[in-house]
This record gives C-alpha cells, structure tokens and sequence, in this order.
C-alpha cells in the first residue's frame, strides 16, 4: 500500500472521529440546554398553579361577601321601612 493511500485513510478515519466528538458534544450541549428550559417552564408552571390557587380562594372570599351583601341588603331595607313607618306615626302623634 502506498504512503499516501495510508495518509489519506488515517486522515479519514481521524476525520470521522472529529465529527462524531463533535457531533457529541453539540448534542450534549443542546440536551443540557433543553434541560434547563425544562425545569424553568417547570418552575414557572408550578408558580402560575400557586398563583391560580390564590386566586380562586380571592374569588371564594369575594363570593362570598356578595352573598353576603345580596342576603343581609333586603332584611336591612326592610328594617328601614318599619323604622321610617314607626316614625311617621310618631310624627302624627306628636304632630
């Protein structure tokens, strides 16, 4: 086999093995990066469910001060009905 037949074939095969460290270390490179942003969407979706979380017990609390309003408003108007209706007929005694 002849010198350069030799060079060349060497010279391929430390080629190839510069593609395949390469074509490694890219790939380990771009799995670590995937990585991160994985655990970072991970981070901020647990985040985001804690937020929800509070949100619907603020909306729970808010509800149920609505509730709250819309039962005690009636019985309060109705009481301001029989205090300005006993004060009428104060008046007319009085008067």
């Amino acid at each position: 086999m002849s010198d350069a037949v030799l060079v060349a074939i060497i010279t391929s095969v430390v080629s190839l093995i510069g593609i395949f460290v390469q074509g490694k270390a890219t790939r380990d490179k771009l799995t670590n990066k995937l990585d991160t942003n994985q655990h970072i969407m991970n981070n901020e979706m647990n985040h985001m469910k804690c937020e929800m979380a509070e949100l619907k017990e603020d909306v729970k609390a808010h509800n149920n001060y609505a509730r709250l309003f819309s039962e005690t408003v009636p019985v309060i108007k109705e009481q301001i009905k029989v205090q300005n209706h006993r004060i009428e007929d104060l008046e007319k005694k009085v008067g």
